[in-house]
């Protein structure tokens, strides 16, 4: 069995996973966006590679959404994340390039 990327919180409810891969700037980076559905948090896993393993810090990368359910991403790169209590969907745009 693989060892993990990430440990998220217990019973986290993960109701979706998108991939990102540098659409929102450096500090993102590659990173797996995961909507934890029951603590109505978005997490950000960074995705770096270290020998075999992939995985990293997991930290919030959006607040305020009551029930975040699905995550995913739009063909023009944009992350889109609905919240579920809501019945609303948010999307988050491209970092702008300077």
């Amino acid at each position: 069995m693989p060892a993990p990327a990430a440990v998220l919180d217990r019973h986290a409810a993960v109701g979706g996973v998108a991939i990102v891969t540098g659409q929102f700037g450096a500090p993102t980076g590659t990173s797996a966006i995961v909507a934890e559905w029951q603590l109505g948090r978005v997490q950000r896993v960074a995705l770096t590679r270290s020998g075999p393993k992939y995985g990293g810090a997991v930290e919030p990368f959006l607040t305020g959404i009551a029930n975040p359910l699905p995550v995913l991403l739009a063909p023009d790169g944009s992350l889109l994340v609905g919240d579920w209590k809501q019945g609303t969907i948010y999307r988050v745009g491209e970092k702008e390039q300077e």
